[in-house]
């Protein structure tokens, strides 16, 4: 499962579009890709009131592009 952290708690943030994020995705996503198995990505996120379906498929066109 995919979401972004503050370094201190389990904050599940969203993974380049929330803020306080401490996570480098450019360089997470090259060692996602590296590995011989390939799975796919599950965001886990607390209540975000302002998520919708447009705003998973612009994180995850995001994702794939870095």
């Amino acid at each position: 499962h995919v979401h972004d952290n503050n370094g201190k708690d389990d904050a599940h943030i969203m993974p380049l579009l929330g803020t306080g994020g401490t996570i480098d995705w450019k360089n997470t996503m090259q060692l996602l890709r590296s590995g011989q198995d390939q799975f796919p990505l599950l965001l886990e996120l607390k209540e975000a009131p302002s998520f919708s379906l447009g705003t998973a498929v612009e994180l995850f066109d995001r994702l794939e592009n870095l």
